[in-house]
């Protein structure tokens, strides 16, 4: 929130999302327990404990180039990997050639819109027929997203709503 004001239509800044799924997941106030391995995350970066939680339990993994981009505005595709990474299910159970721009959707995130569609932890707002995969996510739409989340928590892994062991596992062996 900008000044106390919500602006539904800005962008969302990677950092404020990753933030409110920490907050939606009840993991904010996990302790960090490793220095983040991100080259642009220091002391004076907003939000910097979420992004080590979200690093530390698995949910985000930056950039090949090993940043995070805090401040950058988060992408449909980025939102959607974050959400398929802590929830359960399969990455091939729903079909999503019925969206017109389906084809729009980079290789990479492709798996994870499809498990969010199988989910229904996903937004298309205005067109319920598009993604619109490489626009910026809005704050409205991160808005729902959280709250369909936190409306279906049991459909998130209990690894990533329960306190966080150090260990070598990946969250997707919970």
């Amino acid at each position: 929130i900008a000044g106390n004001k919500f602006k539904p239509e800005n962008s969302m800044p990677r950092s404020e999302f990753v933030t409110g799924l920490m907050k939606v997941i009840s993991r904010q106030n996990e302790p960090i327990e490793n220095t983040t391995s991100f080259k642009d995350v220091n002391n004076t970066t907003p939000n910097k404990k979420s992004i080590m939680i979200s690093e530390q339990i698995k949910i985000a993994f930056g950039y090949p180039d090993k940043t995070f981009k805090p401040s950058q505005a988060i992408t449909h595709n980025e939102t959607m990997a974050l959400i398929a990474n802590i929830t359960k299910g399969d990455f091939s159970a729903a079909d999503i050639t019925g969206f017109k721009d389906y084809k729009d959707i980079p290789l990479w995130a492709r798996r994870p819109f499809i498990k969010n569609v199988a989910t229904g932890l996903y937004v298309n707002h205005p067109d319920a027929y598009k993604f619109t995969p490489n626009a910026n996510l809005t704050r409205a739409e991160a808005a729902v997203l959280f709250d369909k989340i936190a409306n279906n928590l049991d459909k998130v892994k209990v690894k990533a709503l329960e306190t966080y062991l150090t260990s070598n596992k990946s969250i997707d062996e919970a």
